[in-house]
């Protein structure tokens, strides 16, 4: 019996108890489970998405720059702090000659930021380099595209499953930590049962 089917790389009950079980956690909301959805976790929310929808029709920023912003550590798309220490490069104001120009201004600033940092991390070279490719959108897409590739190899092999499976889970597990924990969301988790703890 499959619990959830992404695909034909489905988790059956039997390795989503095995996972509960080995991360010693305790099915008190029912039986074989941790939470009424099985693999329930945080996600990016709506207010996110739509603030980003209105800089962007706005013309603050383009397509370009969003997807520069989210190809940094693509793999961590929730509490990413190597992302988030690129904020610091981001202007707080920003002038051009026309509303149309806006993306083109705050990209140079940010550009300009980058350069001038000595000892740049591996974020701000990762950064640096997507707004300074000729199209970051399909960066960022082959990034994904590729994620999702190398991820479904290693569920598709019986060799690699088992051991790819718990990998994906403690990564769950550290975001509804991170969840719990942060002082932005917390509030949020209302109930216990809602993302429970060990």
């Amino acid at each position: 019996t499959e619990v959830f089917t992404p695909g034909d790389l489905g988790l059956t009950v039997d390795e989503y108890e095995t996972l509960l079980i080995d991360a010693g956690i305790t099915t008190a909301c029912m039986p074989g489970r941790d939470t009424l959805f099985t693999w329930f976790g945080p996600e990016p929310s709506e207010f996110d998405r739509r603030m980003v929808e209105r800089l962007n029709k706005r013309g603050v920023v383009d397509d370009g720059f969003v997807a520069a912003a989210l190809g940094v550590d693509v793999e961590a798309p929730l509490f990413s702090d190597a992302r988030a220490s690129l904020l610091r490069h981001v202007p707080e104001s920003i002038t051009a000659p026309s509303r149309a120009l806006l993306p083109d201004a705050l990209r140079a600033a940010v550009i300009v930021s980058l350069e001038d940092t000595a000892m740049r991390s591996a974020a701000e070279e990762d950064f640096l380099a997507l707004l300074q490719s000729a199209n970051p959108v399909a960066e960022l897409d082959g990034r994904v595209q590729d994620y999702l590739s190398r991820t479904q190899a290693l569920l598709a092999d019986p060799a690699t499953r088992d051991a790819h499976l718990p990998a994906l889970f403690e990564r769950l597990l550290v975001n509804r930590e991170t969840f719990r924990s942060s002082e932005v969301s917390r509030p949020l988790n209302e109930f216990r049962g809602l993302l429970p703890s060990n």
